[in-house]
């Protein structure tokens, strides 16, 4: 509990720690979190512009979670420490936009103008119960070409991918071998008997020898 009543230096705007736990006092991390919700208010204010272009947007929305990250972190630790229990506080008590899900399963949150991106209004309108991070990345930065479109299978995705070539190279290549036995050839035909190929040794004196015809029928 001495930590609670300990002050440590705290200078407005300076860096805050990456690392939560390097703090022990809590009203510095109190002053921490106080920043971080600060910093959240401006840019959930700013994600409203309707003049902001998409990747602005986009990378704004990616920022205000990544800041929820940090203060959820933060009030973790003055929990920790012996101080308030900021967890339970609504965010709606705190911001104007408490941004939304695409499911429970999904901590991800779109903030203001996000929500209307295209891929990301779909995904809103479309029934599912779980949207990973790296399928949300796709909707929004790819929109209709999808991971699919470039390849990216999983290690599972691959293996079934091989197999099914596999069994459809075998099929393709008993086909073929049916054909040839069912199909007869014509009544004229002949098969065509291929002597011996000559190595690249004969094949120079056989040219040598050419050469020493052609002019020796020139000098006579």
């Amino acid at each position: 509990m001495s930590s609670y009543k300990k002050s440590s230096e705290y200078k407005p705007g300076e860096r805050r720690p990456r690392n939560v736990s390097t703090v022990n006092s809590v009203p510095v991390c109190e002053n921490y979190r106080s920043s971080v919700v600060k910093e959240i208010a401006r840019r959930i204010n700013r994600i409203q512009n309707p003049v902001l272009p998409e990747y602005q947007i986009r990378d704004l929305n990616d920022a205000i979670n990544k800041l929820m990250r940090e203060k959820r972190a933060w009030e973790l630790q003055i929990k920790e420490l012996g101080g308030p229990d900021y967890t339970h506080v609504s965010t709606a008590k705190l911001f104007d936009d408490e941004g939304q899900k695409v499911s429970e399963e999904d901590e991800y949150r779109y903030y203001g103008r996000a929500r209307d991106l295209p891929g990301v209004k779909e995904l809103f309108e479309t029934d599912i119960t779980f949207v990973s991070e790296h399928q949300r990345k796709l909707e929004m930065q790819q929109r209709v070409l999808n991971a699919d479109y470039y390849g990216y299978l999983t290690e599972s995705e691959e293996a079934k991918l091989l197999e099914f070539e596999k069994q459809a190279e075998q099929s393709r290549l008993v086909e073929l071998q049916r054909s040839a036995v069912d199909q007869q050839p014509p009544a004229d035909w002949q098969r065509v008997r291929i002597g011996r190929i000559p190595n690249k040794t004969e094949v120079e004196q056989i040219l040598l020898q050419r050469r020493k015809d052609a002019l020796l029928s020139r000098l006579d």
